[in-house]
């Protein structure tokens, strides 16, 4: 008999927790009917292989991010919580435990904004592509979580929960599998830590770690139609752009005209897309300016048009202000993390670089499959 009221009251709890964690209402401020009423205008609801997505835009409609569910075993039985993401889907926006059954002033502090405020701002992606974070006993760092004094056990178990909604998240929720992405030749001995360019990402000197992603993933680009703002570059031509070959040097790359310049490569069909890697011109170290990747769901690139990297740092590119750092661009390329996107396009921008104005393409690849109906 007390079904339905429980069902409505989890309902209530969970919606506060989404709307919460998006900034847009504090808990205990509305009663059920304003938060449900609140939740319908401002979240919509999307799913990404076994997991369910919050949308959640701003009173102008502007994007506020995406947030999943992160449910598991805590130390006394099962949390409940909501984990968001900024609108580049890296980084974390707000974090709420709102059910849990760990021990009042112990593990139960996990339901506070004290501990939630541990993984505010934090990247979800560490620089050697590696998702989730640590527990540190001692000081905390970039990737580690302080643990709960008197509640370890507590803090290890729930990052250990949030580290495998982080994983399934960026995995469109499946299981995961290796893929080694096949590097060029590094054929420059200067990684490029004297370019005084600023907000500049430090080479972590360390091999990138395999791609994890959903078994059947492989690079869907190879030769896929390739379009750009320039249609007659100034060197070569554009089906370079995914024809396989990353080696560094002349005849390898495509040139653009000066100033804000993109690429486009047509997918075919709606794909689960989980990465995308590019490389500009490795032969020698450079930084490109304004570099914005995005993806469309049709090959005019019209529909659901979103971001997922953007380090247009004063957004003088007209695509909005990002939040990604500038990066030396080597024969490792750039990696940009997308978390099994249905897109049937990607288009990638640049805006010349510290060196020279031109903008040059040697690969793009996209790690992906194609969507499941």
């Amino acid at each position: 008999a007390w079904g339905p009221m429980i069902e409505a009251l989890e309902a209530f709890e969970k919606q506060q927790a989404v709307l919460a964690v998006f900034g847009i209402v504090q808990p205990g401020e509305f009663r059920p009917p304003e938060v449900a009423r609140l939740f319908q205008e401002r979240v919509s609801e999307a799913r990404s292989g076994d997991m369910r997505l919050y949308r959640a835009s701003g009173p102008g409609g502007e994007q506020l991010g995406v947030a999943f569910e992160v449910n598991g075993k805590g130390r006394n039985g099962d949390v409940f919580g909501i984990l968001a993401l900024r609108p580049d889907r890296q980084t974390i926006r707000g974090l709420s435990f709102y059910r849990h059954k760990e021990t009042p002033g112990y593990g139960g502090r996990i339901g506070t904004p004290w501990f939630s405020a541990k993984f505010e701002g934090k990247p979800i992606i560490g620089p050697d592509g590696t998702p989730g974070f640590g527990v540190s006993l001692r000081k905390p760092g970039p990737r580690t979580v302080d643990a709960i004094t008197g509640a370890t056990q507590t803090t290890y178990n729930v990052v250990d929960v949030i580290n495998e909604r982080i994983r399934q998240f960026m995995a469109g929720g499946r299981e995961l599998t290796a893929v080694e992405i096949e590097l060029p030749q590094n054929v420059s001995s200067d990684i490029g830590l004297s370019i005084g360019v600023p907000d500049l990402a430090r080479p972590t000197g360390k091999p990138r770690p395999p791609l994890m992603v959903p078994e059947g993933t492989a690079n869907i680009a190879l030769g896929c139609p390739v379009a750009a703002s320039d249609d007659m570059p100034i060197i070569g031509e554009l089906a370079q752009v995914t024809d396989g070959v990353k080696e560094a040097g002349f005849g390898n790359f495509v040139e653009l005209m000066d100033g804000l310049q993109w690429v486009q490569v047509d997918l075919g069909q709606p794909s689960e897309v989980y990465a995308v890697v590019f490389w500009h011109e490795h032969e020698e170290p450079r930084v490109y300016y304004d570099v914005i990747v995005r993806l469309a769901d049709d090959a005019e690139f019209t529909r659901n048009v979103r971001t997922v990297f953007n380090n247009d740092r004063d957004g003088s590119a007209g695509l909005g202000t990002g939040d990604d750092l500038h990066y030396v661009d080597n024969f490792e390329g750039k990696l940009v993390l997308v978390g099994g996107e249905v897109a049937r396009s990607v288009r990638l921008y640049s805006s010349g670089n510290n060196i020279e104005d031109v903008n040059r393409y040697t690969e793009v690849e996209v790690y992906g499959r194609p969507a499941e109906p």
